[in-house]
């Protein structure tokens, strides 16, 4: 007896904290929610310090850092390397990232020198080459009809569209016409007129015969 009555009081319990659960979750996300984060302000600080190697020994490192009022952090640490030289590592720190200068920092060969110049020439001839795409770019979508061609010469296209189809006015980019071409036009022209001229008369003739043939029916 005792047994099933430890069992549904278990019971019991598990039902209630389930059906509690939801609501106390519920709450804590409101709270959450309702909780807004504010960033804390940097605050001004310094701190220092030096250690040695050896117990009572000199201190052979050392280490500085402050915030100032206008939350930029500077600090100095310098220690004595392996070679027993002093080295010294300047830094400090703003909205713009970490700043460092220090007198163990890797001296650039010749040839890294070499390799950052040629990769500095070719982002500048990369970046010219996309100044040039932009304006080009630009012009186009300005409507103003120019452009730069590969030779750095401004073209203009005039031009107007109606129910005819696509007519262009001006272009300073068009081909100049050779004088063969200028008297092939010339002759496709003079047949074009001809064949128009034939088919107008063969028109003018069928009209007739078509209005005779309905005088002859009446």
């Amino acid at each position: 007896m005792n047994t099933w009555f430890a069992l549904f009081l278990l019971v019991t319990a598990g039902l209630a904290f389930t059906s509690a659960f939801p609501e106390k979750l519920e709450a804590l996300e409101d709270n959450l929610e309702d909780d807004e984060y504010e960033e804390e302000p940097k605050r001004p600080y310094s701190f220092s310090w030096a250690a040695a190697r050896h117990y009572n020994g000199d201190p052979d490192r050392e280490h500085q850092e402050q915030r100032g009022e206008d939350g930029i952090t500077r600090g100095v640490y310098r220690y004595v390397d392996p070679r027993l030289r002093v080295q010294e590592v300047v830094y400090y720190a703003d909205d713009q990232g970490f700043h460092v200068d220090a007198s163990n920092l890797p001296k650039d060969t010749a040839a890294v020198q070499n390799a950052k110049t040629h990769h500095e020439e070719l982002f500048e001839k990369i970046r010219q080459e996309h100044a040039r795409i932009a304006a080009e770019r630009a012009l186009l979508e300005s409507q103003e009809n120019q452009y730069v061609d590969p030779r750095d010469r401004v073209q203009e296209i005039v031009y107007y569209a109606d129910d005819q189809g696509f007519h262009v006015q001006r272009a300073s980019n068009l081909p100049k016409e050779t004088a063969a071409v200028q008297k092939a036009r010339k002759y496709h022209e003079e047949l074009f007129e001809k064949i128009r001229q034939e088919h107008a008369r063969i028109a003018a003739e069928r009209a007739l015969l078509e209005s005779q043939e309905k005088q002859y029916q009446i």
